[in-house]
C-alpha cells in the first residue's frame, strides 16, 4: 500500500518505548533527535493512548507520505530525525540517553524475569 514507507511500528508502552524501539535497528543502532514535541509529560511519552504509531520515512518522501494521511483524514506530524548518532534525545522531555545501553536495557528485562 505505502511501497516508499521506510519503516513503521506500533507497541505497548507508549510513544518513549516506540522512539527507543525504532532506533533498535537489527541491522545498525541509530538514534533519533525529537525536537517536534512540546511536553515533558510523562503520560504523553509513556502512557499507552489510542493510535500512537511511530513511521520513519527519508526525508524525500515526509510530505508524501503527509499527504497520505491527510487525504485519509488522518493526522500526522513529523516530530523529529533519524541520526546515526546513537543517542535518543527528546528536548521537549529533557531525554538524552545512549540507544546501546537503552537495547541493552530492553533486550535483558524480559530475560532477567524468567
Amino acid at each position: 500500500m505505502l511501497p516508499w514507507l521506510y519503516r513503521g511500528r506500533r507497541t505497548p508502552g507508549g510513544l518513549g518505548v516506540a522512539l527507543a524501539e525504532a532506533c533498535f535497528n537489527p541491522d545498525k543502532i541509530l538514534g533519533a533527535l525529537i525536537d517536534g514535541l512540546s511536553t515533558s509529560d510523562a503520560a504523553e511519552l509513556f502512557g499507552e493512548g489510542p493510535s500512537t504509531i511511530v513511521i520513519s520515512a527519508h526525508e524525500k518522501d515526509v510530505v508524501r507520505l503527509g499527504s497520505f494521511f491527510q487525504q485519509n483524514g488522518i493526522e500526522c506530524r513529523t516530530i523529529g530525525r533519524v541520526t546515526e548518532n546513537p543517542s535518543l534525545s527528546v528536548g521537549g522531555a529533557s531525554i538524552d540517553d545512549d540507544v546501546n545501553e537503552l537495547n541493552r536495557i530492553y533486550e535483558s528485562a524480559l530475560p532477567g524475569r524468567l
